[in-house]
């Protein structure tokens, strides 16, 4: 009997701990990267998109830039719904309305690249400069849901900025042929101090009869336009 209740009394602390070991942790409710800084939930259910909602640009201060982000910003963002969605959204610079998505810039927050998100019965992206609307809107597409039902949005609640000033960027070596000239050049560069503006460098080059012309670009929804990384031109005959 002594054998059998210490048998007993050691089976029930290893019991425990291999239930405590196979206990599922509390699922995330939002894979999202980068974590903002402030994220609440306002309440339970979504915002569903369909195909009349509209990407609007709707605020006093984009007077002259509401062109800039219902043309480029705004169609990025609706050629990226069409991809996961289906179908795309129209654009328009009018008032937004419940079932939209509205972007807007506030000149109050952190700096440019802070931003906001509120999904109520609308979704609002306020930006404090283009890059920060930029940055909300890739937000918005990692928390929007896909269900046989369509799209949605969880009602939520944002708000972000970047720690630091500087942005960095990392030169592809393992996958990439790089030129010690090229290296040199991103070297040279990285000492530049100059703001970027939004009509970007002006580059001439003189006329010449080409018969290859190698153009290298980066895109993504994160950033304002296409960067020009490289332009070279093989002559002919070469």
């Amino acid at each position: 009997m002594r054998k059998r209740h210490l048998l007993s009394f050691l089976l029930v602390p290893f019991a425990a701990i291999a239930a405590a070991a196979e206990a599922p942790k509390p699922p995330t409710p939002f894979n999202l990267l980068p974590w903002p800084q402030a994220l609440k939930v306002e309440s339970a259910g979504e915002l569903p998109l369909s195909a009349a909602s509209k990407i609007v640009a709707s605020d006093a201060s984009l007077a002259l830039l509401a062109g800039v982000l219902a043309g480029v910003l705004a169609g990025v963002l609706a050629g990226e719904i069409q991809m996961l969605g289906g179908f795309k959204p129209a654009t328009a610079t009018s008032a937004g309305q419940a079932g939209d998505i509205v972007l807007a810039l506030d000149p109050a927050l952190k700096n440019e690249a802070a931003y906001t998100l509120r999904v109520s019965d609308r979704v609002t992206v306020t930006g404090g400069g283009y890059i920060g609307a930029a940055h909300g809107t890739s937000l918005l597409l990692q928390a929007m849901s896909h269900s046989k039902t369509g799209l949605g949005f969880p009602k939520i609640s944002v708000q972000d900025a970047p720690y630091s000033q500087y942005c960095g960027c990392m030169v592809d070596l393992a996958r990439q042929d790089n030129l010690i000239e090229e290296l040199k050049g991103v070297v040279d560069m990285s000492a530049n101090t100059k703001p970027a503006v939004a009509t970007g460098d002006m580059h001439k080059f003189a006329s010449a009869d080409a018969r290859y012309v190698r153009i290298t670009m980066l895109k993504n929804s994160a950033n304002p336009g296409v960067h020009l990384v490289e332009a070279r031109v093989l002559k002919v005959g070469k």
